[in-house]
This record gives C-alpha cells, sequence and structure tokens, in this order.
C-alpha cells in the first residue's frame, strides 16, 4: 500500500510514500505533498526508495545492475544505478539484512555516504492501525 518512514532523531520528520505522492512533514509543521506533476525528481527518489524497500524487481532490474552476496546468515545486495538521473548522483546503494533489510547505505559521487540502520523488525500478524491507516489514505 505504501511506505511509512518515520524518523524521530535527530529531528521529527514523518515521509509516507505510495504510487500517487509524497508526504512529508518535519516536526509539528503543516505537511508537503509532492507528486509527479509538482516534483518529478524528487517524486522519482521518493517511488524508487520505495521500490527498493519493497524489492520491487521489476524496478530493480530496469534501474540497477545488481550483485547479490550471502553467507549462511547474512546477505549483502550492491545496486548500481544504470539509469539518470539516478546514476549521476550516486555511486552505489547497498543493502544488508537477513530475514529484513537491516541497513541501507547511499554512496553518492561525491564520496558520502549515508547510513540508515532499520531495527525491531517484524512480520507476524502485520495489521496495520487505524493511524497507519489513515495515513496511507485506507
Amino acid at each position: 500500500k505504501g511506505l511509512i518512514w518515520h524518523q524521530h532523531t535527530p529531528i521529527s520528520v514523518l515521509y509516507v510514500i505510495n504510487d500517487e505522492q509524497v508526504k512529508s512533514q518535519v516536526a509539528n509543521n503543516e505537511p508537503t505533498i509532492i507528486d509527479s506533476k509538482s516534483n518529478p525528481q524528487m517524486f522519482y527518489f521518493s517511488s524508487l526508495l520505495k521500490s527498493i524497500m519493497q524489492a520491487d524487481q521489476k524496478v530493480l532490474d530496469e534501474t540497477f545492475d545488481m550483485n547479490l552476496t550471502s553467507d549462511s546468515d547474512n546477505w549483502t545486495l550492491s545496486l548500481v544505478p544504470k539509469v539518470s538521473p539516478i546514476n549521476k548522483i550516486f555511486a552505489h546503494i547497498e543493502l544488508k539484512g537477513q530475514s529484513f533489510v537491516d541497513s541501507l547505505i547511499l554512496n553518492d559521487k561525491q564520496n558520502d555516504s549515508t547510513s540508515l540502520k532499520f531495527t525491531n523488525q517484524h512480520s507476524d500478524n502485520i495489521k496495520l492501525t487505524e493511524d497507519e491507516k489513515n495515513l496511507l489514505g485506507l
């Protein structure tokens, strides 16, 4: 249905990404809504993030050269962008995990990187809360 991303520190930021729009809200400010017409490039990157997190095979195949390595407990998926505009910004993206994506590392063309770590993940009896349904417009 979409991706809800709530960052708590160092500042509260909420992102809700679905096929039609990206809503972002910083702290208690009014939300900003982006769609493919109002800001095509930002919408593209947000949609791509959703596709990466959902492991959308079609989008991954079209957008990246991929290399998957694994051992008995962990896997690493290295994504090298092959299409514009993402290949002009990122050198490669790396996802690591076990049952879930545990970390996402974005390495840009200027040799900077952003590392995101995910914790407390589960898939047991997932039911959206009323707040989550409202955020996703369900």
